[in-house]
C-alpha cells in the first residue's frame, strides 16, 4: 500500500490531495460499507437466534456508535483498512521523515513493531506498528527506488531459498508448540511471532520467483498476458483499432470491386 501510495509519483500538494481522495473511494468508503453491513448482519443473526451476545452488541452500537463502527468493527478483519485511511492522511509526515533520517525511520518503526508497542487514545488507535512499518517500507521502496535486481538474483539461488525456508519452518512450528503449552503470552513467543512473519514474507517472496518462470510456462498460463493493466489496456485498444482499420480497407476494396464489376457487366449487356 505504501509502494503504490508514492511509486512514480512527484509527492506535493496536488497529488497529496489527489491520493487521499482516491483513499476516501477505494478505502474509507469501503471500510464504512461494509462496517456497517458487519454489524447488521451479527445484528440479525443473534436477534433471532435469540443468542445472548445481542445485548453486547446493542450496547457498543448505541453507546459507543463511532468506536463500533470506526475503531472496532464487528468485521474485525476491516482494522487494517482504518489504519490505511489513517496513514494516507498522515502520508506528508511519512515522506519528510524518509526523506529526513533515511533508513533510520524504518529502523525506528521495525524496532516499535518488534516491541509491539502501539498508540491508542481515547479507545482509538492513532499508531498501529503493524500498519505502519509495512507502509513505510513500500513508502522507502518507491521514494528511493530500490532496485531488487540483487534479490531476484538471489532468488535463483536454491541454497537460499532451502535455508529460508526451513528457518520458516522451525520458527512457525516453534511458536504453534510454545503457544500451545504456554497459557499467557510471553516474550519468547512474541519474538517468535515477529521472526515468523519477517522470514514468511522472504520465504514466500523467493519461493514466487523460483516457481513463477515454471508457473508461466504452464500451458494453462501460456494464455495470460504478461503486460500490466495500462500495458494491455493499450496493447487491446491498439489492436482493435488495427484490425477495425484493416477490416474497413477490406470492405472498401470489396465495395470498389463489386463497382467495378457492376459497371463491365453493364458495359457487356449494352455492346449485347
Amino acid at each position: 500500500s505504501g509502494f503504490l501510495f508514492f511509486a512514480g509519483k512527484k509527492f506535493g500538494v496536488s497529488t497529496y490531495v489527489n491520493q487521499v481522495k482516491k483513499r476516501c473511494k477505494s478505502v474509507l468508503s469501503v471500510f464504512l460499507m461494509f462496517s456497517v453491513l458487519s454489524f447488521v448482519v451479527c445484528h440479525l443473526i443473534y436477534r433471532f437466534t435469540g443468542a445472548g451476545i445481542i445485548g453486547m452488541i446493542d450496547e457498543r452500537i448505541i453507546h459507543h456508535p463511532l468506536y463500533a463502527l470506526l475503531q472496532n468493527p464487528f468485521a474485525f478483519q476491516l482494522w487494517f483498512l482504518a489504519q490505511l485511511f489513517i496513514m494516507s492522511i498522515v502520508s506528508p509526515v511519512i515522506y519528510f521523515l524518509i526523506k529526513r533520517l533515511k533508513l533510520i525511520f524504518p529502523i525506528i518503526l521495525a524496532c516499535l513493531w518488534f516491541m509491539d508497542k502501539h498508540l491508542v487514545v481515547g479507545g482509538y488507535t492513532l499508531f498501529n506498528s503493524d500498519a505502519y512499518l509495512f507502509f513505510t517500507l513500500g513508502a522507502y521502496i518507491a521514494i528511493n527506488e530500490l532496485n531488487f535486481k540483487t534479490l531476484y538474483e538471489k532468488a535463483e539461488n536454491k541454497k537460499a531459498w532451502i535455508v529460508s525456508l526451513i528457518m520458516w519452518i522451525a520458527i512457525v512450528t516453534a511458536y504453534t508448540l510454545f503457544s500451545a503449552t504456554t497459557e499467557k503470552s510471553s516474550c519468547i513467543q512474541l519474538i517468535l511471532y515477529k521472526l515468523s512473519v519477517i522470514l514468511g514474507v522472504v520465504t514466500v517472496w523467493l519461493s514466487y520467483d523460483r516457481f513463477s518462470a515454471r508457473f508461466m510456462n504452464h500451458p494453462v498460463t501460456k494464455t495470460l498476458t504478461e503486460n500490466n493493466f495500462m500495458e494491455y489496456y493499450t496493447s487491446l485498444i491498439g489492436d482493435i483499432g488495427t484490425r477495425g482499420n484493416t477490416f474497413d480497407v477490406i470492405s472498401k476494396n470489396q465495395e470498389s470491386m463489386a463497382a467495378s464489376i457492376d459497371n463491365q457487366r453493364s458495359s457487356i449487356a449494352g455492346v449485347s
